[in-house]
């Protein structure tokens, strides 16, 4: 299927978004798998920091719970209003920009979220002294997903309903709307001359 005009753009721009996401939020707790400390912000600003201690407690609900979800809200927020607002002022469609800017955040999405299962089941095997190949499978992420996917899902089914696209012609009349009624008057003003004189 074609893609909208939109769809490069914005593709770039949520594939450098995640990769922020990924590098700044999820890749320092590696540094716990080597015996530093890491020190990150959450979305609200507030520090996070953890010794070298074992994942299996605070550290991996702190990981876990609410962390990276907002920042990816706050994306989608940000990317879909800029979606609705560029797709308007150029007169492309919006419907088909927003369904694809939804399927670029969900794709988004699950890679951050498969990277945190990675990184929760390296640190788990670490500070358990096995590889990543025995018991400890990673963790679901359905929930997250699910939960990213229901807020992307309403922020983009708000817009579409609050977005009344105009029709063809209504377009053409924004564009030659003045033209037309120039000839109109002018044939308006032939006819009332033609039956003066007549």
């Amino acid at each position: 299927m074609d893609r909208s005009p939109l769809y490069p753009f914005f593709e770039k721009r949520l594939r450098n978004g995640f990769a922020r996401i990924i590098h700044r939020q999820l890749t320092p707790w590696l540094m716990l798998d080597s015996g530093e400390n890491i020190n990150v912000r959450d979305f609200a600003g507030n520090p996070i920091s953890f010794q070298s201690i074992s994942f299996d407690g605070y550290a991996r609900k702190t990981f876990w719970d609410n962390y990276v979800q907002p920042f990816i809200e706050e994306m989608a927020e940000r990317e879909i209003s800029m979606a609705v607002t560029t797709a308007a002022a150029r007169g492309l469609e919006v419907t088909r920009t927003l369904h694809e800017l939804e399927h670029l955040l969900m794709a988004g999405s699950l890679e951050v979220f498969q990277k945190m299962a990675a990184i929760d089941q390296r640190l788990h095997c670490s500070k358990h002294g096995h590889d990543e190949s025995q018991a400890h499978t990673q963790r679901c992420i359905d929930a997250e997903l699910l939960r990213i996917q229901s807020y992307v899902s309403a922020l983009v089914e708000s817009e579409l309903n609050a977005w009344h696209p105009k029709s063809a012609l209504a377009l053409w009349h924004d564009k030659h709307g003045f033209a037309l009624w120039t000839i109109t008057t002018l044939i308006a003003l032939a006819g009332m001359t033609h039956s003066i004189l007549t």
